[in-house]
């Protein structure tokens, strides 16, 4: 399991820092940077770490979609979905909740 890092702010609570939340944004943004950093070691950043990489499956898989369905309203509704999706990631982040993501966050839970 993910060791939290002993930082001053959060020796005493459970509520995430502003360097892990700002860790858990970049997740979203880029996945495999907060990998690269010494702050994957963090739960919360682990979380929202784990949650950005099936963000980018799901999008990954909403580009191939999109391709096959040529209609541009098809295009539209698959990546209006996604960034649904992405807009509750960060707002969980920046709440300093760990909530799956909405339908699909179980995949996160099976992952890494």
């Amino acid at each position: 399991m993910a060791e939290t890092l002993s930082t001053p702010d959060n020796k005493n609570n459970n509520e995430p820092n502003e360097i892990e939340v700002f860790w858990a944004f970049v997740a979203y943004l880029f996945f495999f940077l907060p990998f690269l950093s010494r702050h994957r070691k963090s739960k919360f950043v682990w979380y929202h770490l784990k949650q950005g990489f099936s963000l980018f499956i799901i999008f990954i898989l909403a580009y191939f979609l999109a391709g096959i369905f040529v209609g541009l309203g098809w295009k539209i509704i698959i990546y209006a979905i996604v960034f649904v999706l992405w807009c509750f990631g960060i707002a969980h982040v920046f709440f300093g909740k760990e909530k799956p993501l909405p339908v699909f966050g179980w995949i996160a839970e099976k992952i890494l």
